[in-house]
Parts: structure tokens; C-alpha cells; sequence
């Protein structure tokens, strides 16, 4: 039976980190409380001119790097990414450039914090389907950009759910662990391309 695995992993963060006590100035907050909520001391926001694809592409070498191998036989990549470099091309195009990969699948999804998971889920089932033998899967995010400062319900926005559904995968197996459940955020405008949730109930 034809099986997927993992043969190289990799990440990157930008240089620039932001503590609590930044976070929590313009809320009124004391920064124990974002730690006492959320676990999270520190955060890593880009620089100016820095967008997601950037940090995918590091990532990405990283990764096929420690796989011993070069982007060269990579033979789709896939992209998990709600702050996209632009509408289209793809934020994987972008990638796809950067890493001087060959012409080959190039897509992003959108799935927030569990995107990542998402991705590996498609990259298993390209994998098994015979549609591909190699898939170079990332996540990167650049939400400090379109975070408001003065919205507690949204600054203080960290990996947490990342962290919950990544424990998930690993006991349960992706394919069954994958799964969506929303509840609309009262008041959103889907009209408006910002952030929008409540964080504080969402973490209780």
C-alpha cells in the first residue's frame, strides 16, 4: 500500500519580537493576562516590505534542505495563507518563483490556523492519488499587518488554536481530525477584509 510521509521540515520568523507588554499598552491590558489567556509571551511581526511569501520561501528551502533535496523536484506546491501577497498570482506562485522550482502545481487554501493541516491533508491525497510524489506544503501568515492594535477581541491573536489542532493531527491522524465549525461573529462585515472574531470567548 502506497504511503505519504514527512522527509523535511523547516520554518522561519522575522527578526522583529514583540512582547506583551507592547500588545497589552494600548488595550489597558496587563501583559500577565494575554500570558494567563493565551500562553503567549512573545510574537514575531514582520518589517516593512516583508510579506508572506517571504517567510514561506525560507521556510520552504529549510525544508527541502533538511529532505536532502532541491526545489527542483519538488512536483506541486501548496500554500496555506490568509494574508496572501496579492489576490493573484498565488501566494505559491510567488514561492514557486523565488525558490526557482519547476513549472509545476502552485496553489494556496485558506484555512487560517488549521491551514497547514489542510495542506498536508491535499498534499497526502495528491501523494496517494498518484498525482504527485513530492509536495512542498507551508504555512505563512503576516496578520500583524492588518491586526487593530486597540481591538482586544483580535490583538491579542496567537498560535493557540494552531497548537490544538496540531496535537489533534499527531493523535488522531489528519484525515480524521480534520474537520470546521464557525459561529458567526456578531456584527462582521464580510465586505471588509480585516480580522474579526471573538477571541476572548473563543479561548474560554
Amino acid at each position: 500500500m502506497k504511503r505519504s510521509r514527512i522527509v523535511g521540515t523547516g520554518s522561519y520568523v522575522p527578526s522583529r519580537v514583540v512582547d506583551n507588554q507592547e500588545v497589552a499598552a494600548p488595550l489597558g491590558l496587563d501583559p500577565d493576562q494575554i500570558v494567563a489567556l493565551t500562553g503567549i509571551r512573545t510574537r514575531y511581526w514582520v518589517e516593512q516590505g516583508q510579506a508572506s511569501s517571504d517567510l514561506a520561501v525560507v521556510a520552504g528551502q529549510r525544508a527541502c534542505q533538511a529532505a536532502g533535496m532541491t526545489p527542483q523536484s519538488v512536483d506541486a506546491i501548496l500554500v496555506s495563507t490568509t494574508s496572501p501577497d496579492s489576490a493573484f498570482p498565488s501566494t505559491a506562485c510567488h514561492v514557486q518563483r523565488a525558490l526557482g522550482a519547476n513549472p509545476v502545481m502552485a496553489f494556496d487554501l485558506s484555512a487560517s490556523c488549521s491551514g497547514f493541516l489542510y495542506g498536508l491533508s491535499m498534499a497526502n491525497a495528491m501523494i496517494l492519488s498518484g498525482q504527485a510524489n513530492t509536495c512542498l506544503v507551508v504555512a505563512a501568515e503576516v496578520k500583524s499587518r492588518f491586526l487593530d492594535p486597540t481591538d482586544a477581541a483580535t490583538a491579542v491573536t496567537g498560535n493557540l488554536v494552531l497548537k490544538q489542532a496540531a496535537s489533534l493531527a499527531v493523535d488522531r491522524g489528519i484525515e480524521r481530525a480534520i474537520h470546521a465549525l464557525w459561529e458567526a461573529t456578531p456584527g462582521l462585515d464580510r465586505t471588509q477584509h480585516v480580522p474579526a472574531q471573538n477571541f476572548f470567548a473563543c479561548i474560554r
